[in-house]
């Protein structure tokens, strides 16, 4: 090879930005519309499904659309979002379709949340306008979230006859093991009233709680800008345990019992992010439990509501 073609290669090397394949760019930032940065990433673009897959060195990996995509540079700040764009993988794709990759619907779009850096300033684009560094994370954004919180719930059915109403304390740890899947494990303390002629009877004084532990499997929605809140839905089975505790009126003398039946569970919400790692949610439950056997059975509802923080952890 002649030294002049040698060098016209290396020009060409070092100006473009690492090729992995057709349509693979490495190394290389990529900016949504809704406002998330993706540095130092593969993208592999498809232009007959006008997407591009995000994937990060360690596997983890976010579709976005064509229409979503707002800015690709390479390593050197670069802009190359025509150039990725504009590579073909169906050789009947019309070139027309490729144009202006960053035209219209991209200034149409709402510009992103503004996010304060400790200095108290937002980080711009080149367009001027503020953009998220450092999204949480691909899919969801978290992959383990801690729950708590307090909450109220209320009993019908049979089972809980004579039963009312009163505060309950939830506590729930969570992991996402796919794009809008995740599993759970739950505990919840609901304290009951009783109705006023089975407050005492016989001068004792009667006290009903409930521990629960569910294990659960959950959907969670996938939000494409980072103030929209999580919408998720999940059910679960385990373990409801009645007690009961009666104490002597005058007296510190008492005596319990406890009941352990089979529960099944209900529950969904919306999940509110405030910040990078936390977040509030608020949701409506249903819980059945109750007993039986081959000659008598009977069942009883748990209606609840509840709120507290959740910690996104995983990012």
């Amino acid at each position: 090879m002649k030294p002049l073609q040698l060098l016209c290669l290396l020009v060409i090397f070092c100006v473009q930005p690492q090729l992995a394949g057709a349509g693979t760019w490495n190394n290389v930032t990529l900016k949504t519309t809704g406002g998330w940065t993706y540095e130092d990433v593969t993208v592999e673009y498809s232009s007959r499904g006008q997407v591009a897959k995000i994937v990060r060195a360690d596997g983890s990996h976010k579709t976005v659309t064509r229409s979503n995509i707002r800015l690709i540079t390479d390593s050197r700040g670069k802009d190359i979002t025509r150039l990725v764009l504009s590579q073909e993988d169906d050789p009947a794709a019309s070139a027309d379709t490729l144009e202006s990759p960053v035209s219209a619907p991209f200034e149409q779009d709402e510009p992103p949340p503004r996010p304060v850096t400790a200095a108290g300033s937002a980080d711009q684009t080149a367009r001027g306008k503020p953009i998220l560094k450092d999204p949480l994370i691909f899919g969801n954004r978290f992959r383990f979230s801690i729950a708590g919180g307090i909450g109220y719930g209320t009993s019908a059915g049979d089972w809980f006859e004579g039963l009312t109403s009163g505060v309950a304390f939830h506590l729930a740890g969570r992991v996402v093991v796919g794009d809008n899947v995740y599993l759970g494990l739950s505990y919840r303390y609901q304290d009951l009233g009783l109705e006023s002629q089975f407050q005492q009877i016989d001068g004792v004084n009667l006290e009903v709680n409930l521990g629960e532990t569910f294990v659960l499997i959950g959907w969670i929605s996938q939000p494409t800008k980072p103030s929209t809140p999580f919408v998720f839905s999940e059910a679960g089975i385990g373990a409801v345990n009645h007690r009961f505790k009666g104490t002597l009126e005058g007296t510190s003398a008492s005596a319990s019992t406890n009941e352990v039946e089979l529960g099944l569970y209900w529950g969904a919400g919306l999940l509110f992010p405030i910040s990078k790692g936390v977040g509030v949610q608020f949701d409506g439950n249903m819980r059945l439990t109750g007993s039986g056997d081959s000659n008598t059975s009977s069942s009883g509802f748990l209606f609840g509501i509840s709120g507290g923080l959740v910690l996104m952890l995983g990012q």
